[in-house]
């Protein structure tokens, strides 16, 4: 499987954006040999981290939307969620590193001999993110009390 995502981060926890995905094979299906294979979805992606300042810290997210798959001359297109948990490590400020798992649900393919529950399926993915809004966290300090009394 390849692809990749584009987003943009806001308040340096919720991620917002568009990905790409495709996933592309030759093998037997029902006796027939080498059928090729072709799923490609284009979602958008949500993702929400917690506590991003430390080094390593977890995060969720929910990817939705509609997608096409070929298996031989046939064609269908698909509707995919795929909600994921995992962690980030946060290399530098402007390199992340994230690991997330989850279950890919795949709905309305009515290609025959291939069913919602063929496509769908448990994943892992890795992710490279480069950025830079993370920037420095700041806590607000609060004001200094006055020691004059009026």
């Amino acid at each position: 499987m390849a692809g990749g995502f584009f987003g943009f981060e806001f308040g340096k926890s919720l991620l917002l954006g568009w990905g790409h995905y495709n996933l592309v094979d030759e093998f037997k299906w029902d006796d027939i040999e080498n059928q090729q294979f072709d799923m490609r979805w284009n979602p958008m992606l949500v993702q929400y981290g917690f506590r991003n300042y430390k080094a390593v810290h977890p995060q969720i997210g929910v990817e939705f939307g509609r997608g096409r798959v070929e298996l031989g001359d046939s064609r269908d297109r698909i509707f995919v969620v795929q909600p994921s948990a995992g962690m980030e490590i946060n290399v530098f400020r402007w390199f992340h590193i994230g690991l997330d798992g989850g279950y890919r649900f795949v709905n309305d393919s009515s290609i025959a001999g291939l069913s919602n529950e063929d496509l769908s399926g448990w994943f892992a993915q890795a992710s490279l993110k480069f950025g830079f809004s993370w920037g420095r966290y700041y806590k607000k300090k609060s004001a200094p009390k006055s020691s004059y009394e009026d």
